[in-house]
């Protein structure tokens, strides 16, 4: 391709125009970047594009997760708060019996 370029240049064609021939016969892969147009600004955009849904998913699942969190945790300390007085009743209990009999 080199060659081929040198051989245009020195053949008196510009660089506008050998790029022109080389898009022609190659199509737009030749190019280092695709022109910002058409079907290629998905090149352009799409990763960005991917970036901040994937970012508005995450924010949105991690906000849910923490109104669900927020809402059970008073119903269930309700519960474990009864079942601390439960625990608390049997080990003083056994505390007792152990005070009252030893160890075996």
């Amino acid at each position: 391709m080199n060659t081929l370029i040198e051989q245009k240049l020195a053949q008196g064609q510009s660089e506008a125009q050998v790029l022109q021939s080389f898009v022609a016969q190659y199509g737009e892969k030749v190019l280092v970047t695709p022109p910002k147009r058409g079907f290629n600004l998905i090149a352009w955009f799409g990763p960005y594009i991917a970036i901040l849904a994937g970012a508005a998913i995450i924010y949105l699942a991690v906000r849910k997760w923490v109104k669900q969190g927020s809402q059970s945790v008073p119903s269930t300390r309700v519960e474990a708060e009864g079942e601390d007085e439960k625990y608390q009743r049997q080990l003083e209990a056994e505390l007792k019996q152990f005070g009252d009999r030893g160890f075996r």
